[in-house]
């Protein structure tokens, strides 16, 4: 149940995205990683000068929230 009014995220294919897009945007990431420009996972620490390595920690901590919460959320709906 998706909580505070905020609509529950649904997957991109549910919504109606077709597939050539999704690989388009993530080619696009990819693309964007690799000129070390990516905006992912990145938030303000960008302007804090952090090193690669510590941008790579913080997408990994972030990816583990993520799992972590979509875990709690089945053992929710159970």
């Amino acid at each position: 149940m998706a909580r505070g009014g905020r609509p529950q995220r649904r997957g991109a294919r549910e919504r109606g995205v077709r597939v050539a897009e999704l690989l388009r945007g993530a080619e696009k990431r990819v693309r964007q990683r690799e000129e070390g420009r990516g905006n992912e996972g990145k938030g303000k620490r960008e302007s804090e000068g952090v090193g690669r390595v510590g941008l790579l920690r913080g997408e990994e901590a972030a990816r583990k929230k993520r799992a972590e919460g979509a875990r709690a959320g089945k053992w929710r709906s159970g």
